[in-house]
């Protein structure tokens, strides 16, 4: 259970990682695309230099321990048309974590990773509903709502999705987790992801492509209970679509 205090200080820092997922979206979107690889003015564009990138904006706006992590395919550069994760867990100057994700494709054909953004997208959203029933008196666990995304997911056809729901605070896990009730006053992260792992229709190495949504979730009792996800993160996996 977090305090008034300790639930601003969660916002903060979520309006701060906010700043992070802009800048991983001007970086991928002002950058050029040569022979299948992202380039831009200061030469290949690695997951490891993004990576860097997005630390630097999350410190500019106070953010004591960036911890960001980019995944994407690429060791010289990362592939145009493939799914690129920008994953935060940020520490506050109080100590307060958090924890976010979100994946972007450059130059994407709209077909696999699609299907699977509008999936975790309406997954998501049934977590969020699932934690507002907590808030209007049902009983509901972290556990419920894990099974609530993870249902939802399957639902668009892709099997065996990673969920994971439970409380963040001082920790980068605490409770809820499991069976333990989900309550007003907690933060929660749902982090739910997919991959092609089964998928006979490409080859063996787009099998390993990912897509990957978290978000942390304040969940405020007062004025009628609001489940406030903390993160503005984009809208699109289009990096300049995600600027508009």
């Amino acid at each position: 259970m977090k305090t008034p205090a300790e639930r601003d200080a969660v916002r903060a820092l979520g309006t701060a990682t906010g700043s992070g997922f802009d800048t991983a979206a001007e970086r991928l979107a002002g950058g050029d695309v040569r022979e299948g690889r992202l380039h831009d003015a200061e030469g290949p564009l690695t997951a490891d230099r993004l990576a860097r990138s997005v630390a630097a904006a999350l410190a500019g706006s106070g953010v004591e321990t960036p911890d960001v992590r980019v995944r994407g395919v690429g060791t010289d550069a990362l592939s145009a048309g493939r799914p690129v994760v920008v994953d935060c867990q940020p520490v506050g100057p109080s100590g307060t974590r958090i924890r976010a994700a979100w994946t972007f494709v450059v130059d994407g054909d709209g077909g696999w990773e699609r299907r699977a953004q509008l999936a975790l997208d309406a997954a998501h959203r049934a977590g969020r509903d699932r934690l507002s029933a907590a808030l209007d008196g049902d009983s509901v666990t972290a556990g419920e709502v894990a099974g609530e995304v993870r249902a939802e997911v399957t639902a668009y056809g892709f099997e065996e999705p990673s969920v994971t729901v439970d409380g963040v605070g001082l920790a980068s896990r605490e409770r809820p987790r499991g069976g333990e009730e989900v309550e007003s006053g907690q933060v929660v992260v749902v982090a739910a992801s997919v991959s092609r792992a089964g998928d006979e229709t490409v080859s063996e190495g787009r099998r390993t492509d990912v897509v990957r949504h978290v978000e942390t979730l304040c969940l405020d009792g007062d004025d009628g209970g609001s489940v406030e996800r903390v993160v503005p993160l984009p809208k699109s996996l289009s990096p300049s679509r995600a600027l508009d």
